[in-house]
């Protein structure tokens, strides 16, 4: 069996940026469905689980340009995202994270700002040398090999997200 014009192409985890239900040419409003995407991309935007958080992103940004009284192109994208993880959505899916973990808001904006690309955020195993030295990069706090995972990340949250 052929499937013409079909290619699949492993990936890692990536996330939807606001801008794509955000027309280029006209003020205020909000195109969940057909978004500004290649064909490639497309591929998985068109999924319903997708659709759905776009759409639940489209309301709250919508609501909160009302509520600030800013048009949508001015809407900030952390309280958007605050607001979305108030209501449990996942931002960045990890197979081993819920929106009900203790940690899951951590691993959400760490994961959004390039700490944890990978699939799995593995809280309770240690720290590889490879993510030890791209987190101290990252984040300017030094960050030891073996130091468990969870551990790693509290700190580099504490000390550049919660202030």
């Amino acid at each position: 069996m052929a499937l013409d014009g079909f290619f699949s192409h492993p990936t890692a985890v990536y996330t939807v940026p606001f801008g794509v239900i955000v027309p280029a040419a006209i003020d205020n409003l909000l195109i969940p469905v057909p978004v500004s995407g290649s064909h490639i991309g497309f591929s998985t935007l068109r999924m319903e689980p997708c659709w759905m958080a776009l759409g639940q992103a489209a309301g709250v940004a919508a609501s909160l340009s009302i509520e600030h009284g800013k048009s949508i192109r001015e809407t900030d994208i952390e309280a958007l995202q605050e607001k979305l993880m108030d209501q449990k959505a996942t931002l960045i899916y990890y197979q081993d994270m819920i929106p009900e973990d203790k940690d899951f808001a951590m691993v959400q904006k760490l994961g959004l700002r390039g700490y944890i690309p990978e699939w799995k955020a593995r809280l309770d195993e240690e720290t590889d040398k490879e993510s030890a030295e791209e987190w101290s990069r990252l984040s300017g706090i030094s960050i030891p090999e073996g130091m468990q995972r969870r551990e790693a990340l509290k700190l580099i949250y504490e000390q550049t997200i919660v202030q």
